[in-house]
C-alpha cells in the first residue's frame, strides 16, 4: 500500500497530491511530516479553547444561530448529535448520543466533558435534548435548568400532573397511548 492509503482519508488527498507535486521522496516526507505536525497541532490548539457542547438532532435548523455565537465567542462547538455512532466519527466535534436512552446519553456527555476538561456549558437546541442537556449541566456542576422542569416543560402530561398537584386550575384531561383511534374515546372525553 501506498503512504497515502495508510494515513487516515481526510489527510490522503493532501499527502497524495502533496507526494505527487514534489516527485521527491525526501521533499515528500518533509512535506508529509510538516502537514501532519500542522493537523496534530491544530488538533491541540483546538482541544485547549474552552468549548459548548451542543445536545441536538443533526437536522436542527436552529443551530447555525448558536455556531456563529461561538464563533463570536472563540468557542469551540461540540455536537451531541442524535445519530448512531457510526455516523458521529463523519461530522466534526460530534458525539453520537441516543436521545431515547437518556441515561445513556448522559453518562457519554459526562465522560466526553470530563476527559475535555475545558465545556463551560451543554445546551439544547431543541426540547428533544432538553433533559439530557440539564441532566448533564447539573452533573457537571454547569449552569442549568433543573432536570425535572425541563421534563414537565417537554411533557405536558407530566406538566399537568405538577400543576394539579400544586393546586393550579386545569382543564380537565387524561392520559391515552398514541395509537389509541380517537373515535374510540370520543364519548368519554368531556368538552368544554
Amino acid at each position: 500500500a501506498t503512504l497515502a492509503a495508510r494515513l487516515p482519508a481526510a489527510w490522503a488527498a493532501d499527502a497524495a497530491l502533496t507526494i505527487g507535486l514534489l516527485r521527491n521522496p525526501v521533499s515528500a516526507l518533509i512535506a508529509l511530516w510538516v502537514m501532519l505536525m500542522q493537523q496534530s497541532a491544530d488538533h491541540v490548539m483546538d482541544a485547549r479553547k474552552p468549548s459548548v457542547m451542543l445536545v441536538m438532532s443533526a437536522a436542527s435548523y436552529r443551530a447555525e444561530a448558536f455556531f456563529k455565537a461561538a464563533r463570536s465567542l472563540e468557542l469551540v462547538v461540540i455536537r451531541a448529535l442524535d445519530i448512531p455512532e457510526s455516523l458521529a466519527s463523519n461530522v466534526e466535534n460530534a458525539l453520537a448520543v441516543d436521545f431515547t436512552d437518556v441515561e445513556t446519553a448522559v453518562e457519554r456527555i459526562l465522560s466526553f466533558a470530563r476527559a475535555r476538561g475545558n465545556v463551560l456549558a451543554v445546551l439544547a437546541i431543541d426540547d428533544r435534548g432538553a433533559v439530557i442537556a440539564a441532566t448533564a449541566s447539573a452533573d457537571l456542576g454547569l449552569p442549568h435548568n433543573d432536570p425535572d422542569s425541563a421534563l414537565a416543560a417537554r411533557d405536558k402530561f407530566i406538566m399537568r400532573e405538577r400543576l394539579y398537584a400544586a393546586g393550579v386550575p386545569v382543564p380537565a384531561y387524561q392520559k391515552y397511548p398514541a395509537a389509541t383511534d380517537p373515535a374510540s374515546i370520543a364519548t368519554s372525553v368531556p368538552y368544554p
